[in-house]
């Protein structure tokens, strides 16, 4: 196991410096967000190809591979539609001269580091001798309740956005009156149910390490933290804030 995982290393690491020139090229270090998305469904397929002992891998397979091209066509789609997120805009002024720099060892070598942790659970799912455990079955009814969760909270979003009329306001309606960030909360819980299936032995427990750092990485760093930010300038978000639960879906408070 761990010389297949010291080899995954490897190969992401090549991996993302290579997306690193792409980015340098057509001046998009957004185009990393799309990078991590396609990592994963790039990491189980290589996995279930060369290593998978199993027949039940199929099956979380095919979660990961429509879950990262699902994400993957919608950061195309906000690519070729806007120009370079905000984000990393800020970084490029911040940084400077030193951004081409910086950019490499904070924004890809950074994620390098992270998607090869949270790949844990697809190692022990496409690496070991896999059955059809009760924490199997349970991960993957899990994992497609918590998809169709985040597929619906993504489209009641995209129906919002493409209203005119709700330039500058913040979705209040459906999944996204209980949460301020149900489609994080779905994700999360997606990666949870992905360690679960995976766990199988003693040994696959490691893999907790998966989603207890993209929780982290979500909640604390990059992805609530910077919402919120933007989320601040918007009429009513005060009010928003207070009154909605900020990740775990709830009863709005009066």
């Amino acid at each position: 196991m761990l010389p297949i995982f010291l080899a995954l290393c490897v190969t992401l690491f090549f991996w993302m410096t290579w997306w690193y020139f792409i980015a340098r090229f057509f001046r998009r270090t957004d185009i990393v967000d799309m990078v991590w998305w396609l990592s994963y469904g790039l990491i189980a397929l290589m996995l279930f190809l060369f290593f998978s002992p199993s027949s039940l891998a199929v099956l979380p397979l095919i979660f990961v591979v429509l879950w990262s091209i699902r994400l993957v066509s919608h950061i195309i789609v906000r690519l070729t539609r806007h120009s370079e997120d905000a984000r990393y805009a800020a970084f490029r002024v911040s940084w400077w001269k030193y951004f081409s720099l910086k950019s490499y060892f904070y924004i890809f070598l950074l994620q390098w580091f992270f998607i090869a942790i949270i790949s844990l659970p697809l190692l022990f799912l496409f690496t070991a001798h896999i059955s059809l455990t009760s924490s199997f079955i349970i991960g993957a009814i899990l994992w497609i309740v918590w998809f169709l969760c985040e597929y619906f909270a993504d489209r009641q979003m995209n129906d919002f956005r493409a209203n005119k009329n709700n330039a500058w306001k913040i979705i209040q309606t459906w999944l996204w009156k209980y949460s301020r960030h149900p489609n994080y909360f779905w994700e999360l819980l997606m990666w949870w149910s992905l360690w679960i299936m995976s766990v199988q032995s003693v040994t696959s427990i490691i893999g907790i390490l998966s989603p207890l750092l993209l929780s982290y990485i979500i909640i604390f760093i990059t992805g609530i933290p910077m919402l919120e930010e933007s989320l601040a300038k918007r009429k009513w978000f005060e009010a928003y804030k207070k009154s909605t639960s900020i990740l775990i879906p709830l009863p709005r408070k009066k």
